[in-house]
């Protein structure tokens, strides 16, 4: 009779147990991944005009198992060494002009970067939310290009003529706007490209580049032989414009 009560209170025991929920354990936050700097997302989604403080950096991708980071801005890509120096700190060298910076994650999942330039925001990022990122990204930047390189009021011979942060050409009786060309095939070479649009409707691959004050553009010359990846140079002289 013990016994049989023994063995039936272990069954008991055991399906209450069973009935009971397991218990999960809140993942603790990981650097692994890819970071996007919350000024940079919060300006580019709310079409903003960016800015030199926006810009460094505007992504950090950290790999499981590899102590280096991948630092990504609109001017350059680079991969720096990282080491531990906490549980949730760690330490990159050589960041901001030999200085040394500390990456910070705290427990709600973000990352700080604190410098001696102060402190900038990251939040992880998946895949869809990467890619609308990138796409508004790179409209955003060949803005902040436009305005930065070509925009200003300049002299066509002796007509005065403006290119608008947009690339918009007015004052001009043969062309209309200007388009840079960011990246890809379309941008190898030894010259920087854009797209040139005529008032007539006509468009075409043009070479620019800035001497002094003057924005000469040429055409664009495809030097690769043929099934080679398009290499352009810049070919005859079509227009100078002189800023004022």
């Amino acid at each position: 009779m013990l016994i049989r009560s023994f063995f039936l209170c272990f069954v008991l025991f055991i399906s209450f147990l069973a009935c009971q929920s397991p218990k999960t354990e809140t993942p603790k936050p990981s650097f692994t991944g890819h970071w996007i700097c919350k000024n940079a997302y919060l300006a580019v989604m709310d079409s903003q005009s960016i800015n030199r403080s926006t810009l460094p950096p505007f992504e950090l991708v950290f790999r499981d198992g590899i102590d280096s980071v991948l630092y990504v801005n609109a001017f350059e890509m680079a991969v720096f060494p990282v080491k531990n120096i906490a549980q949730n700190q760690r330490s990159i060298l050589g960041f901001i002009r030999d200085s040394t910076s500390n990456f910070t994650l705290s427990d709600d999942g973000n990352l700080h970067l604190i410098s001696g330039n102060g402190q900038i925001d990251f939040f992880k990022a998946d895949s869809s939310l990467a890619e609308v990122f990138y796409k508004k990204w790179t409209t955003t930047l060949k803005n902040f290009y436009s305005e930065s390189l070509l925009s200003g009021q300049y002299l066509e011979g002796d007509k005065l003529l403006k290119i608008s942060p947009l690339g918009v050409i007015s004052g001009s009786k043969d062309y209309q706007r200007i388009e840079l060309i960011l990246g890809g095939d379309q941008a190898d070479g030894s010259t920087d490209l854009a797209i040139l649009s005529k008032t007539n409707g006509e468009q075409s691959k043009v070479a620019w580049r800035r001497v002094g004050n003057a924005l000469r553009l040429s055409t664009a010359i495809n030097a690769s032989k043929p099934n080679e990846k398009p290499y352009w140079k810049a070919g005859e002289r079509l227009v100078t414009f002189v800023e004022k």
